[in-house]
């Protein structure tokens, strides 16, 4: 019997969720019914990914056209900040501005492919796929028949926009919480949920303020939407555009607001308004009374100290979120006290202290090694530091690895040196860059981020590509041009504002439909791989037999029986004949110029027989002689 999938309706509790706190708006219903519209359509185009997914992807999507007909203005605000860092319109596509004729319909596919981005950790589709585009045609046709019926969300716009909010730092802050975790820009799959510690701290809460605190207390940390700036920098530019005015006020005082992260702060004094609370720096701050629940002139006489975040808007501090009063040990507090100032200590006064070491080397401050021992005599050697603790690296002491000075003057390290394309690195491998330059990109455990623009900033990362059914050298222009947005979008952790890798604008290609159409019938590069890792035995004609050795994304070896002979040649080079070549073309001159001469023959006699012409006849043979094996077998 059939496994019934149980589809559970998108709700107005749905939509909400995914506004700014306690926000219930009258068109909630509607725009649930929209999302559940989109969600029909998405059943047969994302059938690979999970129920669940699919749900928060159409919820995305429906947010996406509230927005454009809400004048809420957080889309259109992306396009202008991408604009202005990168010199383009849209991320991967041609449209120029918004009223080019394709802009509408790119615009879609690009929300669609971040929507998905956002609930698969980091696993990543190709922009440009055929399928993500036809999807987003549906999705443009819907938005037809829709627009002119669904109201705008005026409750929303009135909320983010109002001279009350802007003026409130508690308002500011849930709006800040909302464009970077919950919009359809800031949902993401490297946003936090709270950890262990503050499920402790808050064990008498209920789940939603422990949840509300850890937003509001990585609000200072959190770099938000696929452009990697701070929140606060995003809403000030949605001020400026809405009040059609670069020199806003209010727009001005949010784009200066100052965090006091999350920790202990010793109470120092008052007034019959303010607490002066001072912190781990000995930095004394005045925060207002009336933030604070229950009676605050008892609470300070029962308590030396808080638990708490705070926020500065128009330099006024204010209480960012839950906080704990509490009258912690001695011994306690001066070790909080030695832990957070050494580690203020280790990211800040370092600055500096490999300066000389690093101009004596022409400005270089990437290094490479041949494994963790080869590094610990090089620390002692040229730095001076006689008994360097790599004890935490111990797991890869085998392993080789670059390292990178930090403008901090930390030493970060990264075990993928082979991606990298350096003139000192002897541990470089172009197929291993091909297959692997993308994780620098996609995932934050890698390397740093000053590393990674570092990588970029000097083009040392040339080799990383998408998979693109268009061939192997579009799938690498799409990643080379779109590098560094795809790293601000994917890791969400790059800090620095500034642009080090720009998109090259190019003329709009108008390619051939009937190329365009046979690479749509090839096979997807994971599909190929398995296809020809599958094919133990070919046959030739001439029934000359061929083994695959081995076939991975990064390498293929294919071995002449008869000789004994094995030809290793990258797997990407075999995919990309396979693309450009059709089944009746694929012999050895026409395969030489993807894999060399050399290799030529095994690589003919693999694709012909596995995707081209041969491929009946090869499995036909194989059978046969199978057969032939068998009544030989039954004779005896």
């Amino acid at each position: 019997m059939a496994k019934t999938i149980n589809i559970k309706s998108i709700t107005a509790i749905d939509i909400k969720r995914r506004h700014p706190r306690y926000l219930t708006c009258k068109t909630d219903i509607l725009y649930a019914r929209l999302a559940n519209d989109i969600h029909a359509l998405l059943q047969d185009g994302l059938s690979h990914m999970e129920e669940s997914q699919r749900r928060n992807i159409s919820i995305s999507m429906a947010l996406f056209m509230e927005d454009l007909r809400s004048d809420t203005h957080l889309f259109e605000t992306f396009t202008r900040i991408y604009q202005e860092m990168f010199g383009a319109y849209l991320p991967f596509y041609d449209s120029t501005n918004a009223d080019d004729e394709h802009a509408e319909l790119d615009a879609m596919c690009f929300m669609l492919w971040h929507s998905c981005c956002a609930e698969r950790e980091g696993r990543i589709a190709n922009p440009t796929n055929d399928g993500i585009r036809k999807i987003a045609d549906s999705l443009v046709r819907l938005w037809h028949e829709r627009r002119t019926t669904l109201p705008p969300n005026e409750e929303l716009a009135d909320c983010i926009y109002s001279e009350e909010t802007q003026r409130d730092a508690d308002m500011v802050k849930t709006i800040l919480i909302w464009l970077g975790r919950y919009s359809h820009l800031g949902r993401w799959f490297v946003n936090t949920a709270p950890d262990d510690d503050m499920k402790h701290l808050f064990q008498h809460a209920d789940k939603d303020t422990v949840e509300y605190a850890a937003d509001c207390y990585d609000l200072s940390e959190q770099r938000t939407w696929p452009l990697s700036l701070a929140p606060q920098h995003v809403y000030a530019e949605m001020i400026r555009l809405d009040m059609d005015d670069p020199e806003d006020e209010l727009a001005a005082a949010i784009d200066k607001l100052a965090y006091k992260p999350f920790g202990i702060y010793k109470l120092v004094g008052g007034d019959g308004k303010t607490l002066k609370l001072k912190d781990y720096k000995d930095e004394v701050i005045s925060v207002s009374r009336s933030d604070f629940f229950g009676n605050t002139k008892k609470l300070e006489r029962e308590n030396t100290h808080i638990a708490a975040s705070f926020i500065c808007l128009d330099g006024q501090w204010r209480l960012n979120g839950p906080c704990l009063w509490s009258s912690p040990e001695k011994d306690r507090y001066e070790d909080y006290l030695e832990e957070h100032r050494n580690k203020d200590h280790a990211m800040n006064d370092y600055r500096g202290q490999y300066d000389g070491f690093i101009q004596q080397h022409g400005g270089e401050k990437l290094f490479f090694f041949e494994d963790l021992n080869h590094y610990g005599k090089w620390l002692q050697k040229e730095l001076g530091i006689q008994k360097p603790d790599l004890g935490f690296f111990s797991d890869y002491k085998d392993t080789p690895l670059a390292v990178f000075f930090e403008d901090n003057g930390q030493m970060t390290m990264c075990l993928k040196p082979q991606c990298i394309r350096h003139p000192d690195n002897p541990f470089y491998n172009k197929s291993i860059a091909e297959e692997d330059g993308f994780q620098f990109v996609a995932l934050q455990n890698v390397c740093s981020p000053g590393m990674l623009l570092y990588l970029m900033e000097h083009d040392l990362l040339p080799d990383a590509l998408f998979n693109d059914m268009r061939g192997y050298q579009h799938g690498k222009m799409l990643m080379q041009e779109n590098m560094e947005f795809l790293a601000r979008c994917m890791r969400r952790d790059i800090h620095s504002d500034k642009v080090f890798h720009k998109r090259t604008v190019r003329p709009k290609l108008h390619e051939d439909m009937e190329i365009e159409h046979r690479y749509h019938e090839k096979y997807p590069y994971e599909e190929f791989v398995k296809a020809i890792a599958k094919e133990k035995t070919i046959l030739s004609k001439a029934l000359k037999e061929w083994k695959v050795v081995r076939a991975n994304n990064t390498t293929t070896v294919i071995r002449d029986v008869r000789k004994r002979q094995d030809f290793e040649m990258p797997t990407r080079r075999l995919y990309e004949a396979h693309l450009n070549l059709d089944k009746d073309e694929i012999q050895i001159s026409t395969v030489a110029p993807y894999v060399g001469k050399v290799n030529a023959p095994a690589a003919s006699a693999l694709l012909y027989n596995v995707v081209g012409a041969g491929r009946l006849m090869n499995n036909f043979k194989k059978y046969a002689r199978e057969m032939m094996r068998d009544i030989k077998k039954k004779n005896k």
